[in-house]
């Protein structure tokens, strides 16, 4: 996810002829971007945006763009998961998350769990991959 939350938001960055201005100012409240053969709809909301692929079914939600495509949170880890359906409860059974409870929570939980094991970082209310993660 993070990988991808990255090459969305470089496709943005390279898009605009100016730096990103503070709260995303001179972000165009929506468009389309193409990363590797597919094409994403973005939305500017808050101080963040909302992808969505051309199916509808995959979403990368970076909700506070100020931390950069690398940070993300249960918010956003649910978002995605939750895009997937049927297939996002399966990889979170296969994480090792019980069904049952809100999405939410269980990615929460599964974070919490993750950065007490050293996998990411905890940062904020958020979290980072950790060195030995970042594959790029």
């Amino acid at each position: 996810m993070v990988s991808l939350q990255r090459g969305l938001w470089g496709q943005i960055l390279a898009s605009s002829a100016d730096p990103m201005m503070p709260g995303l100012a001179n972000l165009q409240k929506s468009g389309a971007v193409t990363l590797d053969g597919s094409t994403w709809k973005f939305q500017r909301h808050g101080g963040g945006v909302v992808f969505t692929d051309s199916s509808g079914r995959r979403t990368v939600d970076i909700h506070e763009a100020r931390r950069g495509p690398e940070y993300f949170d249960a918010w956003a880890v649910s978002r995605h998961f939750g895009a997937l359906g049927n297939e996002g409860d399966r990889l979170m059974t296969e994480a090792g998350q019980v069904a049952g409870g809100g999405l939410e929570a269980r990615v929460n939980e599964w974070l919490r769990d993750l950065a007490a094991k050293g996998l990411i970082v905890a940062e904020g209310d958020g979290y980072r991959l950790g060195d030995a993660c970042d594959n790029g």
